[in-house]
């Protein structure tokens, strides 16, 4: 079985470059035999120059964080919802404090209300609440 592996950029570029300076060397033996190959090859290794320099730059531009498939992804967060039935003391700040994903309780609440239509920030006992929390883990149902 074959594992396939991703290529970071600066392995792609060492492969482009070694298909570029594998190509020049082929030609430039060809051409050895003819006259002007030394024009040819002057002009072949300012495209050379000029082609590693428009990779590089363009890496730098397109790719500025370095991204591997082994980097943790910890601080990436996954919002799910349940369905929670409210018992005796239950408040709206408890569940901010227990499924916020940061300290802003204030905004968690509004988004729990707003999810749930309600008016106010009193709750019933036997009351079911859809709240959002956040895990790190990505759940495919």
């Amino acid at each position: 079985m074959k594992m396939e592996r991703r290529m970071d950029f600066s392995e792609i570029l060492f492969a482009v470059l070694a298909l570029i300076v594998n190509c020049i060397a082929r030609n430039i033996k060809k051409m050895k035999k003819k006259r002007g190959y030394r024009i040819l090859v002057l002009r072949r290794m300012a495209l050379v120059a000029v082609s590693v320099v428009l990779i590089i730059v363009s890496g730098v531009i397109l790719l500025p964080g370095k991204a591997s498939a082994n980097e943790s992804t910890d601080d990436v967060l996954y919002k799910y919802y349940c369905a929670v039935e409210i018992e005796e003391g239950d408040t709206l700040w408890s569940y901010a404090q227990q499924y916020s994903p940061d300290e802003n309780y204030k905004t968690y609440i509004q988004e729990v209300c707003s999810i749930n239509h309600l008016t106010s920030d009193l709750l019933i006992e036997g009351q079911t609440l859809i709240i959002p929390y956040y895990s790190n883990e990505y759940v495919m149902k």
